[in-house]
């Protein structure tokens, strides 16, 4: 690891093991005298998350370590001779240090603004994410501001374990709305984890939604999915992905009944130089009840119904047939001053086509969009994103110019 003063952290021999080293002020000192370390990250001041193995197996403490005054031993190869242990030696010594407990670990880790300006709209919103050092849970709180009303967000999420859980909650804040209509509600959910590589993963996910104003908006749904993906740190988009997912959806509450269910996949491929392919299939079907077809995104998110970026009413049908291409690039054009503020990371531009048949009759809607998003650096330090585009739908009145903002501190 590299501390944000430039210090080095790492692992070396010890005399009977392997322990922690800091390379600080042109020397190399050791932290703590634990002859069992694996691994070690820097949590804050003279604190450290460290692995370790033990005659139980592995272990992750948090702890409080002190330098001293020693430097690494010499590595010992198995092709040479091995010396004779010294039996009156003292035994390797143990990390000491309290059990990781990750809720008591949360940490500030981001914050992410947001800006989404159209010609008759305006939404901003923020949102800040608690995260401890190895990413087993999260807090997120949220903010989001419109045209029409203001929403407040809030969500806890654990995967530490197969067995992973989660809830979510919102609150509509606008005060110019009567206060019959102002409404809240919550969404829980608890999955498996079935399957998971350094490329793949396959989870069974049950979810419920709760609006107390909304008879409609209380469905339990069941998810099944796989996803495998191969990709590069730093690259716009992965090199390979292949997605496949099944949901059910049912809904039972006063008087009002509804099951549904919906099944997608999706392939993306890398083309000629830094270009990518991305087709994606849809279909959904409702025993009672409507699949809907809506402008999006739309919260709390529905994985049976379809969202479309420009489409002016909710549209209703038993069955809905859709698919989406997209093809997009990155040009790589890194441009960067010593003393101008802004900085050029890559421009990225897609252009996508959608197509939805509703319904016996097929009523069909399409849909496309052209967009380009420039990844920008401020001060020589901030990353942001910027995307500016048309989306052109023949249901609407007239077509959707957007400009958007993102970033992550």
């Amino acid at each position: 690891d590299v501390l944000p003063g430039g210090s080095v952290l790492f692992t070396a021999p010890t005399r009977t093991g392997n322990g922690l080293y800091i390379w600080h002020q042109n020397k190399i000192q050791r932290l703590g005298q634990a002859d069992n370390v694996l691994d070690a990250r820097w949590i804050e001041r003279d604190r450290f998350l460290v692995s370790t193995v033990t005659a139980e197996g592995y272990e992750t403490r948090a702890a409080k370590l002190t330098l001293f005054d020693e430097r690494p031993g010499r590595p010992s190869y198995g092709f040479e001779a091995q010396p004779q242990p010294d039996l009156g030696a003292a035994p390797p010594k143990v990390l000491e240090g309290g059990r990781y407990n990750a809720l008591a670990m949360l940490r500030f880790s981001s914050l992410y603004p947001y800006f989404y300006l159209t010609e008759t709209a305006v939404e901003g919103g923020l949102e800040a994410a608690f995260v401890d050092p190895l990413a087993f849970n999260s807090l997120n709180i949220g903010y989001t501001h419109g045209t029409d009303k203001a929403v407040a967000t809030g969500g806890y999420h654990n995967r530490r374990y197969r067995l992973f859980y989660g809830a979510s909650g919102w609150k509509e804040l606008n005060t110019t709305v009567a206060a019959w209509d102002r409404s809240w509600g919550a969404d829980v959910y608890a999955g498996y984890l079935l399957y998971q590589s350094n490329t793949a993963n396959s989870d069974l996910t049950l979810r419920r939604q709760y609006d107390p104003d909304d008879r409609y908006n209380n469905p339990f749904f069941a998810s099944l999915g796989f996803r495998h993906s191969i990709g590069y740190a730093r690259a716009y988009k992965p090199e390979y992905g292949f997605e496949v997912a099944a949901h059910a959806r049912h809904n039972d509450r006063q008087g009002f009944k509804e099951k549904a269910w919906a099944g997608q996949m999706g392939v993306s491929t890398r083309l000629i130089g830094p270009s990518w392919l991305e087709l994606s299939a849809k279909y959904a079907e409702a025993e009672t009840g409507w699949i809907i077809t809506e402008e999006g995104p739309n919260f709390p998110s529905d994985p049976v119904n379809f969202e479309l970026g420009n489409l002016p009413v909710r549209y209703g049908a038993v069955k809905t047939v859709g698919g989406k291409a997209t093809l997009s690039a990155a040009i790589e054009s890194p441009l960067y001053f010593a003393r101008f503020p802004f900085g050029l990371h890559r421009l990225a531009p897609r252009i996508s086509y959608e197509r939805l048949e509703l319904g016996e009759s097929r009523y069909l809607i399409e849909e496309t969009t052209a967009a380009i998003e420039a990844e920008l650096l401020f001060a020589h330090r901030f990353d942001f994103a910027v995307e500016a585009g048309v989306i052109q739908n023949e249901e609407a009145e007239s077509d959707k110019v957007y400009l958007m903002l993102k970033a992550g501190f």
